[in-house]
């Protein structure tokens, strides 16, 4: 069974303790997606947490799957890079309304900087491995921000970061043991129990986050394609 099945069928890895798998609540999740962009597999995920998730990745058309990881990258600097992204994530917002944010790697980076004040009114953010992170550590975000880092990056040592993130008051986390991607089948530091951990993290992130069922949205999202009565891509 592929990864994608396990996802679609709610069949990951059971956990060593008894703690429940999430189930789906009423609410508007924005998901900023790494360069990898919006995938069957980051659609799947989206939908076991909420009922009407918002995908909005770097690239305002992807029509095929990248082959690797570092194709994906070039794609994601010829889209114009950070910058463009956070521009996205601007013009989304401001029609489109959203109660919390899981972002990943460029997708993290650009919510803390969307958080710290280059978008008024972010909703609260959880972040996963956001190396760029580094060139804005000295921001402060204006809501709530939740912080996990792979422990091994290939760019830059992450515990001096980390500490530094935590002495000014963030909550950091770094993983033992993993690699920038874990929570991608398609990266190569893709960690199947580290996703795992990640679920119930986002699962956790959740409830904090919007513990009313009063705020909800009522029809599914992909950005561009506006409500549909399923996610799909293009």
């Amino acid at each position: 069974m592929d990864y994608l099945t396990m996802l679609l069928e709610h069949r990951l890895p059971k956990s060593s303790t008894s703690e429940p798998l999430p189930v789906q609540v009423a609410m508007r999740l924005l998901i900023l997606t790494d360069v990898f962009g919006i995938t069957p597999e980051l659609v799947a995920l989206a939908h076991r947490f909420v009922t009407s998730p918002v995908l909005l990745s770097p690239y305002r058309e992807q029509h095929e799957s990248f082959p690797n990881e570092q194709d994906a990258y070039q794609a994601f600097l010829h889209n114009g890079g950070l910058n463009s992204y956070l521009g996205r994530v601007k013009d989304l917002l401001q029609s489109v309304r959203v109660d919390a944010c899981v972002g990943f790697s460029a997708g993290a980076t650009t919510a803390w900087r969307a958080t710290c004040g280059e978008i008024g009114n972010f909703p609260p953010a959880l972040l996963f491995y956001g190396s760029r992170i580094r060139e804005y550590a000295g921001l402060q975000p204006h809501s709530p921000v939740e912080l996990i880092f792979a422990e091994k990056e290939p760019s830059f040592d992450v515990a001096p970061l980390a500490a530094c993130l935590s002495d000014a008051g963030h909550a950091v986390s770094v993983w033992s043991g993993t690699r920038h991607g874990f929570m991608n089948a398609r990266s190569q530091g893709f960690d199947v129990q580290a996703m795992e951990a990640g679920v119930r993290a986002i699962a956790l992130f959740l409830a904090k986050a919007c513990p009313s069922s009063d705020i909800c949205g009522d029809a599914d999202w992909t950005e561009g394609l506006g409500p549909t009565s399923n996610c799909s891509l293009r």
